[in-house]
């Protein structure tokens, strides 16, 4: 609902037929105004992580010097100013919550390449129980990935793939999970797309052994390794401060009440302007005028 009123041109669905609906609703979309304009002023700025260093030697000051540059390129590779931060930060705006992923791949045998995206928070699942103080210790992510970018991924023998390459390959290729509500197609338009998701763990203590990763499609388990992270590999930003719970409060939610009395006012305005806009002249039984007597002279 929230991103309807901001004035988003798809629905949860793909659906855009209640666009139309939604903007004839809102007369004048001021709280869209307002919150891209906050957004403007807030991801302008390009906040680059830098290694400080006290009472170093040379060689410590070198390596931090390098550490920073390092992490600036990090920056620039992953597009993080340009596409990570703004996501994330309009995502915060109308749900509350903006999430950012990070991760990484090897390019080979002593390269790996670290890169992070935003993912939309109607994708990120939290148990209200679990996430009660802010703190989970267990959340759920869910995508919608090509099947053979699947095919491509797991066809290989690695690390934490949960068994033999060949199953996998025959449990991508008998899944059927293609219809997803959240797919962001309507039933008009079908694409070879499997809804993914994915399951982090945190351990119960430092030396606990219960941490867990999983990934999985309808009837196949794709990726099932432990998790030894203290934390999760993603970054969460808010708009306010949550009483309780895990999730932010919406800027939208703050901000409908006054833009719904804005409409009012406008549909007033609207329909005093259409009755009173148009010149009348109402005349009693038995009274006649010349029209050549009707002018724009005053009086």
């Amino acid at each position: 609902e929230y991103e309807r009123i901001f004035g988003c041109n798809q629905g949860p669905t793909g659906d855009d037929s209640y666009a139309t609906a939604i903007s004839d609703l809102i007369t004048q979309n001021e709280l869209q105004n307002v919150i891209e304009t906050l957004h403007a002023q807030i991801f302008k700025n390009k906040i680059v992580p830098a290694v400080s260093v006290s009472e170093a030697d040379w060689d410590e000051w070198d390596r931090a010097k390098k550490y920073s540059r390092w992490l600036e390129g990090v920056f620039d590779e992953s597009r993080v100013y340009i596409d990570v931060f703004p996501k994330a930060g309009i995502h915060k705006f109308i749900y509350g919550t903006g999430c950012i992923r990070v991760g990484w791949e090897e390019v080979d045998s002593k390269t790996a390449r670290i890169y992070s995206w935003a993912v939309n928070p109607k994708y990120v699942y939290v148990d209200r129980f679990a996430g009660k103080h802010g703190k989970p210790r267990e959340i759920f992510f869910k995508d919608h990935v090509d099947r053979f970018k699947l095919f491509e991924t797991y066809k290989r023998k690695e690390k934490g793939f949960f068994g033999l390459p060949k199953d996998r390959m025959d449990g991508i290729d008998d899944c059927t999970d293609t219809n997803d509500i959240d797919s962001g197609v309507t039933n008009f338009t079908k694409c070879d797309v499997l809804t993914v998701r994915e399951a982090y763990r945190l351990p119960s203590g430092p030396n606990a052994k219960d941490g867990r990763h999983v990934i999985w499609i309808r009837g196949c388990t794709l990726v099932d390794e432990p998790f030894t992270w203290d934390r999760f590999p993603c970054v969460f930003v808010r708009f306010g401060r949550p009483v309780e719970g895990f999730y932010g409060e919406s800027a939208v939610k703050r901000l409908a009440p006054t833009q719904k009395y804005m409409d009012e006012l406008n549909k007033k305005i609207q329909e005093s302007q259409r009755v009173m806009g148009v010149p009348r002249i109402i005349l009693g039984d038995g009274i006649t005028i010349a029209k050549q007597e009707i002018d724009d002279e005053i009086g």
